[in-house]
């Protein structure tokens, strides 16, 4: 039964290790065995949030000021983070000849959102600019990517023995939406009276084809890479399993009718002065209006193609595997093109028996700080399953955090 237990723990624990992403890894199958599954899961995560602001804006029709003032409280001057991902899909390994080699199968959707903002921009938005009267207010510094995209994947893998293999796949991506924003330098100067406004921006966004929306219609394709190795190993009480991985190395080009947005201006507006308010409208007719919004807008819009990587990942993990017991774990991830920090968790939790084994994580990092999670396996001949709660800390204190996680892993073996 150890077997079983060491091929759900590489399966299972891909699907739902860290909180920040979904992924899925394929990993080790031991020879004659073939295997077809599913996978999904959501995650959303930020320290610099909280669930009680983001249910407040989702749910009521106007937002209490205190309620504000509260969430600006607990925001960084300069970087408040946030992201999400989305991920499902159905996956399969077939044996070949029931010897060390198996090809791989999957097909999924994914979606990706991150953006960082300063703290500046946020009381703009939600307080306005009356607050910034006769000052001038910063909010540099504004970025932003979303994207949804398919794949489908065909790869191998090669199995050295029980808890040792490499594996690769290689994937068709199909970008069906993207949005991204750099916004490296604005600012806003009000005048005491609310007379005069000036606005400076710099910055590029994209936007892909608005045109051809929908699931799976493409507005641009691409290419990925994901490998990693599992080896098991010896401990002084246990075995233990390292699993490396490397997933989503690879990039989309989005088609010719993507927009793009180049941004450097400074704009002002001066308003308009009225002497007789009983002869407004003659006043209007007669003024040229002196308004710079108009003539003083120094960007261009223009369509062409453009690249964006996909938000990938490398990760280490550590699990230790006993019959029954306490078991201990760990690891770290980076990734790129996700605005995200390095994260780095624990693992501790208890195997009830070769069944049953219920674990928490706790680790600091990503989109967020200090974060929780939970999350249960089951393994039988042929059943593995897994479902993780992950974020507990928004749940838990809703007023300094936000997001939440659910990730969910099941697959047959035949």
């Amino acid at each position: 039964m150890i077997r079983h237990i060491i091929v759900f723990v590489m399966l299972s624990y891909a699907a739902t290790t860290y909180a920040q992403e979904p992924i899925l890894s394929f990993q080790s199958e031991y020879a004659g065995r073939n295997m077809v599954g599913a996978y999904g899961g959501i995650t959303a995560t930020s320290s610099d949030f909280s669930n009680r602001f983001v249910g407040s804006l989702i749910s009521d029709d106007q937002l209490e000021p205190s309620l504000i003032l509260d969430q600006l409280s607990i925001m960084d001057a300069d970087r408040n983070k946030l992201g999400m991902d989305y991920e499902s899909g159905v996956i399969g390994s077939w044996n070949v000849k029931n010897g060390p080699h198996s090809l791989l199968f999957r097909a999924s959707d994914g979606a990706h959102i991150h953006f960082s903002t300063p703290k500046n921009a946020m009381a703009l938005v939600f307080q306005g600019n009356k607050p910034f009267a006769g000052d001038t207010l910063d909010f540099s510094n504004i970025s932003g990517l979303g994207m949804r995209y398919q794949q489908l994947s065909i790869g191998w893998s090669y199995n050295q023995g029980i808890g040792a293999s490499i594996w690769a796949m290689a994937s068709f991506v199909n970008g069906q939406q993207m949005a991204e924003i750099d916004i490296s330098r604005s600012w806003l100067y009000t005048g005491t009276l609310g007379d005069t406004l000036g606005v400076g921006l710099t910055g590029t966004g994209y936007l892909s084809d608005t045109s051809h929306v929908g699931f799976a219609k493409p507005s641009g394709i691409g290419g990925a890479l994901d490998f990693g190795l599992n080896r098991q190993f010896q401990g002084d009480f246990s075995d233990w399993i390292m699993r490396a991985s490397v997933q989503n190395l690879g990039i989309i080009e989005w088609s010719s009718r993507t927009i793009q947005a180049d941004v450097d201006t400074n704009l002002n507006w001066y308003g308009v002065e009225i002497n007789d308010l009983l002869a407004a409208g003659e006043q209007f007719e007669g003024t040229a209006l002196e308004d710079s919004l108009t003539r003083g807008i120094d960007n261009s819009l223009s369509k062409g193609r453009h690249y964006t990587w996909l938000p990938g990942a490398a990760q280490v993990d550590f699990v230790q595997l006993k019959d029954k017991g306490l078991e201990l774990g760990g690891g770290a991830v980076v990734r790129w093109n996700a605005g995200y920090n390095p994260f780095a968790y624990g693992r501790i939790g208890y195997r009830f028996n070769t069944a049953i084994a219920l674990h928490s994580t706790i680790g600091y990092g990503g989109y967020g700080a200090f974060q929780m999670g939970i999350r249960g396996g089951y393994v039988s001949e042929h059943i593995h399953a897994g479902l993780a709660i992950n974020n507990l800390e928004a749940l838990i204190v809703p007023s300094q955090f936000a997001g939440g996680s659910l990730n969910f892993h099941f697959s047959y073996l035949f």
